[in-house]
């Protein structure tokens, strides 16, 4: 499985709920995570990743200065994932970074 199949599928997850997985793009600032996740008035971002691959150190830093702001950052790898974040989701629970985390 590669990291592009991972994210369509969380798209089509979130979308699937309600919500929308934003393309997050920030020109001047490399190493912001992959999506933003807006549902149910809520909003986090997600670092996608293939199965196994880690964060680079640069996208470290990045969600370091993202979650100083407040803002929850999750790193996903299996689709197993999405659907565990999405369940939650629906739960109206937003969990932990540890829930997912590998950065």
């Amino acid at each position: 499985m590669i990291e592009s199949q991972v994210e369509n599928y969380l798209i089509k997850k979130v979308s699937a709920l309600g919500g929308k997985a934003w393309k997050f793009v920030s020109p001047g600032n490399a190493g912001v995570p992959d999506r933003l996740i807006t549902y149910n008035s809520k909003a986090f971002f997600v670092e996608v990743k293939r199965p196994g691959g880690k964060p680079r150190a640069l996208q470290k830093a990045t969600v370091a200065q993202i979650r100083a702001t407040g803002m929850k950052v999750y790193c996903i790898s299996t689709k197993a994932q999405v659907d565990e974040l999405t369940n939650l989701m629906r739960s109206g629970i937003i969990p932990e970074e540890r829930h997912f985390d590998r950065i």
